[in-house]
């Protein structure tokens, strides 16, 4: 029927008619696609940054039940010639101890990405370049067993100790980072020398913790000027990056001015731990989820202009 058809043809939806420029999408106004296009350039290079840190790497597997150093890591202790403190356990864990021997606070020893050293050598061939601007995670899995320090080191008068038995060093390429130490009862980092040249190398901010409840996974996040520690996802310390350097130590066995520097043990002489690592990795810091929100416009616009 004539009235049928005319019922038919109303009902043709508007993608069916046919096509029409006059009809077509307006073009956005100049301005409007010049501040989109320098909002792309500004956030193509995170980006790419981003895709090009996308993978988590591994630097130590417990699962392959070989050592630290073959997996490549230097391991080294002092004093030379007079020290073990080395270990792995049944489970593939590092057993690091430096509580044995007739004086156990003259062992040092520990897990270095790469030897201190003015430029480096023996690196770790799995530690990318460290990039604070566009961030990065250092997980780890750590047991401290026990921990000791001396009770009269606190060296700027603050009643905080400043020594512990077993700390984590994770310095980006511009030689920013971070030293985190653990008590058995705390978390804490190690102060620079600014504002205060005598607060260099005493305790920062801290946190009250139990290293000593087992193997537990932390992650620690270095990403602009800011660190964050977390353990089992939840936030245990967190502060400003440091610049360690100059530390005044003897350049061939100074690890802060070793750019994307990896470390974990025991570096002082006024303290000791017996502890227990498991898997470390580096991993990229999540895409902030606003600049995630832009891709697909961003790059649909780069398609059609």
């Amino acid at each position: 029927m004539a009235g049928d058809a005319d019922a038919k043809q109303s009902a043709i939806l508007p993608d069916e008619l046919p096509y029409n420029p006059a009809h077509s999408e307006p073009e956005l106004p100049a301005m409007t696609l010049r501040r989109l296009r320098l909002l792309f350039a500004l956030v193509a290079p995170l980006l790419l940054a981003h895709k090009v840190a996308a993978a988590t790497t591994v630097l130590f597997d417990p699962g392959l039940h070989i050592g630290a150093s073959a997996q490549g890591w230097v391991q080294a202790c002092t004093p030379l010639f007079a020290c073990n403190p080395f270990g792995l356990t049944g489970a593939g864990l590092l057993d690091l101890n430096t509580t044995v021997g007739a004086n156990a606070n003259s062992t040092q020893g520990g897990y270095f990405s790469e030897l201190p050293s003015p430029n480096g050598a023996a690196r770790h061939p799995g530690v990318p370049v460290l990039d604070r601007t566009t961030g990065f995670r250092l997980e780890f899995a750590l047991h401290v067993i026990s921990e000791s320090h001396d009770l009269n080191r606190d060296d700027n008068g603050d009643l905080k100790l400043d020594r512990a038995g077993f700390s984590i060093i994770a310095l980006s390429q511009d030689l920013f980072g971070i030293e985190l130490a653990f008590f058995a009862n705390r978390v804490w980092a190690y102060a620079d020398a600014t504002p205060t040249p005598g607060n260099a190398f005493t305790q920062a901010e801290f946190a009250a913790f139990d290293s000593r409840a087992g193997l537990l996974d932390y992650a620690l996040t270095i990403s602009g000027n800011a660190y964050a520690l977390r353990q089992g996802g939840d936030l245990l310390l967190s502060g400003a990056l440091r610049k360690y350097a100059p530390s005044g130590r003897n350049a061939l066995i100074d690890p802060y001015d070793n750019p994307s520097f990896l470390f974990f043990g025991d570096d002082t002489r006024a303290a000791q731990t017996h502890a227990q690592l498991g898997r470390i990795a580096i991993a990229p810091v999540p895409l902030p989820a606003s600049i995630a929100l832009l891709v697909p416009p961003l790059l649909l616009l780069r398609r059609r202009h």
